[in-house]
């Protein structure tokens, strides 16, 4: 079972901390400005060719590309950087050159449960991934409010790991009353789950056979767009805040009867025998070594696959729909 913590650990520990961000997305960006906004010194590190480098600038935030400058003064190190990208930086610029007892903060267990990291032993190791998109965290941060995260930790050489890692998930704008602990393993295999057989995989690909469902017996592919896409945020929405029981007691009885007694029909065994499949999958490390693997090829595939999404005749539907979307790539 899971552990939630109400920890009483004040921001205030970390004020004397050199805290050295390696990155600059949507996490490594949100954590940088709420960080310098408690008052705490932060440093963002970037290649001097990032696309980023000029945005990270404009914040005001300390900025550097001197990669191994940066990881000899840093007390908490924050590998802000995409999975695939961290087994580089550490072995090139962190492990000789981190200081001694140094915190190396991770936001997904990917590198560490998987063995693409292996930290230095005399360094604390924690984790702490906040259940949102970094965009939604600094929106939040801003209104005086807080997000869900799960922490982690891996190391605690100095004894201090928990604290600093509990007192940075609260700086960034995460809820302490919301603070969930995790192992790494689990962190990074639940999150991989579902993110391929639900999130960004098996909901997706729902949502398409309903729409090319509907369009082919007929319907009007607007109309099809709006049952398919739209009414799944209405439903999202719900369930976020009501539970699923409570989502089905908030619609319609038709909804809810024709719901509950179709649902299973396309959410059968069969699926769920394909989920365990990619369960496993996840588990005996084979997705890990085939992303890695991909990724070092230049994500062809990846790429490939993204212009074929792009092609789907929903999304034509979407484009007849709305102005053109800016596709953050």
């Amino acid at each position: 079972m899971l552990d939630v913590h109400k920890p009483d650990v004040p921001v205030a520990v970390l004020k004397n901390k050199k805290i050295v961000i390696f990155g600059f997305g949507s996490q490594g960006r949100a954590h940088a400005l709420n960080l310098r906004e408690q008052g705490l010194s932060v440093i963002v590190v970037l290649r001097d060719t990032s696309p980023k480098l000029i945005h990270a600038r404009s914040t005001k935030i300390d900025v550097t590309s001197d990669f191994i400058a940066a990881a000899k003064q840093a007390d908490i190190a924050v590998l802000a950087l995409p999975d695939e990208c961290q087994k580089d930086l550490y072995d090139r610029f962190l492990k000789d050159h981190l200081p001694k007892h140094a915190l190396l903060i991770f936001l997904s267990g990917f590198s560490v449960h998987f063995g693409f990291v292996t930290p230095r032993t005399d360094l604390d190791v924690g984790l702490v991934a906040p259940k949102v998109p970094g965009v939604m965290l600094r929106e939040q941060f801003l209104k005086g409010l807080g997000v869900p995260a799960l922490v982690s930790i891996h190391q605690d050489v100095t004894g201090q790991a928990r604290a600093f890692v509990f007192a940075y998930a609260q700086a960034i704008g995460c809820d302490s009353s919301a603070l969930t602990s995790a192992t790494f393993k689990d962190e990074a295999e639940t999150n991989l789950f579902s993110e391929q057989a639900i999130t960004c995989g098996g909901l997706p690909a729902l949502i398409c056979a309903g729409y090319e469902v509907l369009v082919a017996a007929g319907y009007p592919s607007d109309l099809a767009y709006a049952e398919c896409v739209k009414n799944t945020k209405r439903m999202a929405d719900l369930l976020e805040q009501h539970g699923i029981a409570g989502m089905y007691e908030r619609i319609s009885r038709t909804a809810a009867y024709g719901g509950l007694t179709r649902g299973p029909q396309v959410i059968d065994q069969h699926v769920k025998d394909n989920m365990r499949k990619i369960l496993t999958h996840i588990q005996n490390k084979d997705f890990a070594n085939e992303w890695i693997h991909e990724c070092a090829l230049g994500q062809p595939n990846l790429n490939q696959l993204h212009e074929q999404n792009r092609q789907l005749a929903i999304e034509t539907t979407l484009r007849g729909l709305h102005p053109p979307i800016k596709r953050n790539m």
